[in-house]
């Protein structure tokens, strides 16, 4: 599995157009440091890719049954259930270690977001507020 699989698969192109927020984010709250915003870097990229993770494994069979999502990785067989957990793990490590470089407050308070992009993958199967929910994931 390559770049271009694991880019594809977390949609690095949302990431990326997410940045710029993140790092307008940091400025307001203050005037970081360039290692800050390595760190909030690391764990924005984290965030958001096991976010992308774990969307993908929950709505596995959703996406399968879906012909406009049936080309995804999971759903088309194209990747592992295990090399997706596998990555999620990876992408939970960068958020745990941009967290905790940051402060420790940044790690105790990592939870939230993840819990939060557990739960949207559900919400969207019984509310429009999942576009609420998902507002609130990406604020996080």
């Amino acid at each position: 599995m390559g770049f271009k699989e694991i880019a594809s698969f977390v949609k690095i192109e949302h990431t990326l157009f997410s940045l710029p927020f993140v790092f307008i984010g940091a400025y307001m709250a203050g005037d970081p440091t360039v290692m800050q915003l390595i760190w909030i870097l690391v764990a924005a990229v984290g965030a958001r890719g096991l976010a992308m993770g774990l969307n993908r494994i929950i709505d596995k069979d959703i996406d399968a049954a879906n012909p406009r999502t049936a080309g995804r990785h999971l759903a088309s067989g194209t990747m592992s259930m295990k090399t997706a957990w596998t990555l999620c793990a990876v992408f939970l490590a960068m958020l745990l270690l941009g967290a905790g470089m940051l402060n420790p407050l940044c790690l105790y308070l990592s939870p939230i977001p993840v819990l939060a992009f557990v739960i949207y993958p559900y919400l969207k199967r019984f509310t429009w507020l999942c576009h609420w929910w998902l507002g609130v994931c990406l604020g996080l």
